[in-house]
Formats: structure tokens, sequence, C-alpha cells
């Protein structure tokens, strides 16, 4: 499998790259996602998600992909009425945002190690807890 591209993710006003799918558990996806066309080996589920931690509420607020149809994906297609953002009460895990230089490239999904990870702890879709892991020491 090739390296894939990321999520996106604006936290504390700053974008960044989030090397997470949440989603993924979405029961709402699941059920409702139109047929996603796969453009690119670097980009396997077809779709980017917009995602924004806004307090310590985690949101969608955005996805881009095609359908097989040649339609752009809308956030209505997946919830309707949902507005501009999607409260993401449906995810429980692990965050994982990748900081700095890419100090060991890996050809495979999101393995590729960077200087620092931060990783955000979420629950229902709320910031439970953050803390940064540094990668430096596991280089050398």
């Amino acid at each position: 499998m090739t390296a894939q591209f990321s999520e996106k993710l604006r936290y504390d006003g700053i974008e960044m790259p989030l090397y997470s799918l949440p989603l993924k558990s979405s029961p709402q996806f699941q059920e409702f996602a139109p047929k996603i066309e796969c453009t690119s080996t670097a980009l396997w589920r077809g779709y980017i998600g917009e995602w924004e931690i806004v307090g310590y509420d985690l949101y969608l607020i955005g996805i881009k992909g095609v359908t097989t149809e040649g339609k752009s994906i809308r956030l209505s297609d997946i919830f309707p009425n949902c507005g501009d953002r999607v409260l993401a009460d449906w995810y429980t895990g692990k965050l994982r945002v990748p900081i700095g230089e890419c100090i060991d490239y890996v050809h495979v999904d999101f393995l590729s190690v960077f200087e620092e990870d931060l990783f955000i702890d979420i629950k229902n879709g709320v910031v439970e807890n953050s803390f940064t892991v540094s990668n430096i020491a596991k280089k050398e």
C-alpha cells in the first residue's frame, strides 16, 4: 500500500495534517456515504476529511472527494440538515498529528515517522487529553 494523503485538522487556529480517520467509524458515513471514486493510490479511501477542534469538541467541517458519478461530495450527502459542521460524537479514539520534519519515510499508510507526534484522546467527540511524544530519540 502507498503512503496516504492525510486528513486536515484545525487546532488552536493552526492547520495540521491528521494521520487518523475518524469518519470511517461513523455509522452515518457507513450507511449514507455515496460511492466514492478512488482517484489515486495515495488516497485509497477516496476522500479527505476536514476537521476542527473548537473548545473541546471535534467537528467534521468538510469532505473533499468525488463520487463514482463524478459529483463532489458534500457533508449534507452523509449528514442531512447538518449545516456547516457535524459534531463527531460517534468518534472515540486517539488522533495522531505529525509535527516537524519527516525523519523516516515509510511508503505505507500513515507509518512515516516525524520529529514529534501530538496525540489527542477523544471520547464521543470530546477532547479528554492531549500529549506530545518526541520521536527523535527513537531514530538515533
